[in-house]
């Protein structure tokens, strides 16, 4: 009898034991959950791209939701007014674009893709939900929820906490599964980087001596680098400009014509002809620009344009932007008529290139 007793009062026990014990419910773990910021700079504005796959058979059907909770004292959410429906995208297999409303307690008109976006900006959560007619994804989708949380798109802000932040955990919890994720804020997440470029010009000439030979007035001269002269055309030198300025270089030249004591073979302009006019005193230059620059139109070789001003800064060639590779080959002509008289004739021209700093 007495282990009748003892057995029965053992069975009751075990009864009350599990009626006593409550029964609790633990929501499945998303799995890939992240928060990507723009930006983890301390007390500046950041969009929040939020990824995290729900859990085996689980699908994000119609008139379900998913709230992403922040910690309030972590970041500052905007007035659920100021937010608009650029302000959120939501992709869970399927890209769903916007969000039909948005606020704080915005309608959801039915749409195979429709939802909406709740603002909670006292508690900081954002709560999408699926609307009617809503095309349920697949299995175990992985959301990718975009908060826009910059005025670069829509108007709703995020704003990183004022001090460094370890650790801030951002909670997800969708209607079967839950999930979260930590970010911070950080005072040197942003880094100033600085460098210096000075500014750079060269210029180099190839040949500082030529000349014609003899003149004679029967045919053009052309002067070349061995200073013997050529009846045909011939580059005399070639000049290689170089230069960062924005704005590019300006070449000059300055100097006497052909000069013999008093006598002179005076400059001409020559246009659109080879030669110049045989039988007629005429000292002119020309030249090709390759590379980044171009020939001022009276000394364009290609034309062929030839012009000579004597003691004149004059302008042969110009760059409107930086080129580190423009070069320049010159041409020289000469004629002379019966009357030219005799001489040894010489000048000197300095050529300079100006950067356009």
């Amino acid at each position: 009898m007495i282990k009748k007793i003892i057995s029965s009062i053992s069975i009751v026990a075990i009864i009350f034991s599990y009626i006593g014990t409550p029964l609790v419910a633990t929501a499945a773990q998303m799995t890939g959950v992240k928060d990507t910021l723009s930006t983890v700079t301390v007390n500046t504005t950041a969009t929040h791209t939020i990824t995290s796959t729900l859990v085996g058979a689980n699908t994000l059907a119609t008139g379900e939701t998913i709230i992403y909770d922040f910690v309030n004292a972590d970041f500052t959410v905007l007035a659920a007014g100021s937010w608009v429906v650029a302000d959120f995208t939501l992709n869970d297999g399927t890209n769903r674009g916007n969000p039909v409303a948005v606020g704080a307690a915005p309608s959801c008109s039915a749409g195979a893709n429709n939802y909406t976006v709740t603002i909670d900006a006292t508690n900081n959560t954002f709560t999408v939900t699926t609307c009617a007619s809503w095309t349920v994804s697949g299995a175990a989708p992985t959301i990718t929820f975009v908060i826009n949380g910059t005025t670069a798109v829509g108007a709703g802000t995020i704003t990183n906490k004022a001090t460094d932040v370890d650790s801030s955990k951002l909670t997800i919890t969708e209607t079967t599964d839950s999930a979260s994720a930590a970010v911070v804020a950080e005072t040197n997440a942003t880094v100033n980087i600085t460098a210096t470029v000075d500014p750079t010009l060269t210029f180099s000439n190839d040949d500082a001596a030529i000349g014609f030979g003899t003149l004679g007035t029967g045919a053009v001269r052309y002067a070349n680098a061995g200073a013997t002269g050529s009846g045909t055309r011939v580059t005399a030198h070639t000049m290689a400009i170089g230069t960062n300025a924005p704005s590019g270089y300006t070449l000059t030249y300055n100097g006497a014509t052909l000069t013999s004591g008093a006598n002179t073979i005076p400059g001409a302009d020559i246009n659109a002809d080879a030669d110049g006019t045989a039988g007629t005193s005429q000292f002119a230059l020309a030249g090709t620009e390759t590379g980044g620059g171009a020939m001022d139109t009276n000394y364009d070789a290609a034309t062929p344009n030839w012009d000579f001003i004597p003691s004149t800064v004059s302008t042969i060639a110009t760059a409107s932007g930086a080129t580190s590779s423009s070069s320049i080959a010159m041409e020289y002509l000469a004629n002379i008529s019966a009357s030219q008289a005799a001489g040894s004739y010489a000048t000197n021209l300095d050529y300079v290139v100006t950067g356009n700093f």
